[in-house]
């Protein structure tokens, strides 16, 4: 097995970033350092550990100080964008990290995974673009040599652990929630453009509106309706963000479960302080 070295792909830097593009294979390796794979278009499948994660637009995946892993079926029109690093970029004194989970406890995120947990997540979505935005900037950055870009480079690395931190605990609570209230957030998440109401869902899992109402509040703090409306305006931001058919707003409303595209309207500019219109652009 092949084992990709800091001075093979790093030299003295602490980070490198680079796009890749379809390719042959790669098979099975290990590095000294970590990485993170962000899928900007298409799609393709990591082996980690014996399983396989299927990356599409918008996914992201971060490896491990000596994970097994290979990349194999790239779509034709994958882009990928790869940032390798070590943890002393973030924290110096992470030197002796080597783990994603390890260097969620350096100081400027101070965020402790119990050991149960540690495996909770390995693949992220990034469905608000937000980890795009830094690393396309962290590439900018570096291709610029501009005055102080490897401390703008670090501050935006620093967000995306911050947020992929946040992701991880948002996992590893679902993981945790009672198995009534998950089936029906599954069924929520796989049928959002569909009429849904809480008459439904007590007909189709048996329970009662007023007990349903308690596992959403108990379990994910928020009540049925505005887990819904989140889900729909979620997914909503990701046709509007990666929107290649060149849809209208009102057939976006319509995918995401919405008739009339007046109420859309009125509960995305809610949602995200910003009308659909203007957000597609940006």
């Amino acid at each position: 097995m092949d084992v990709y070295t800091k001075k093979a792909f790093l030299g003295s830097k602490k980070i490198y970033l680079s796009i890749s593009k379809k390719q042959n294979d790669i098979p099975m390796h290990r590095h000294e350092f970590l990485e993170l794979l962000y899928v900007c278009n298409g799609a393709v499948t990591n082996i980690v550990d014996n399983k396989e994660f299927r990356l599409q637009q918008g996914n992201y995946i971060i490896f491990d100080y000596n994970v097994s892993h290979s990349t194999i079926r790239k779509t034709s029109d994958f882009i990928g964008l790869n940032c390798l690093f070590l943890p002393e970029y973030i924290d110096i004194a992470m030197q002796n990290c080597q783990s994603f989970k390890d260097l969620l406890q350096c100081q400027l995120v101070n965020y402790s995974i119990s050991e149960n947990n540690c495996n909770s997540l390995l693949m992220f979505d990034d469905a608000n673009k937000k980890v795009y935005s830094l690393l396309t900037e962290m590439l900018q950055e570096q291709n610029s040599e501009k005055p102080g870009s490897f401390e703008y480079m670090r501050g935006c690395l620093l967000l995306i652990l911050i947020l992929s931190m946040r992701k991880y605990q948002y996992a590893i609570q679902k993981s945790e929630l009672d198995p009534v209230l998950q089936k029906i957030l599954n069924y929520i998440h796989d049928n959002y453009n569909q009429k849904i109401s809480l008459d439904l869902l007590s007909n189709k899992f048996g329970y009662s509106k007023s007990h349903i109402s308690y596992l959403f509040k108990k379990g994910v703090n928020t009540t049925y309706a505005d887990y819904l409306l989140k889900t729909r305006i979620s997914a909503a931001c990701n046709i509007l963000k990666n929107n290649q058919k060149k849809l209208d707003i009102e057939s976006v409303a319509e995918l995401v479960g919405y008739r009339d595209v007046r109420s859309f309207r009125k509960a995305f500019k809610e949602s995200t302080g910003h009308t659909p219109k203007f957000f597609k652009k940006c």
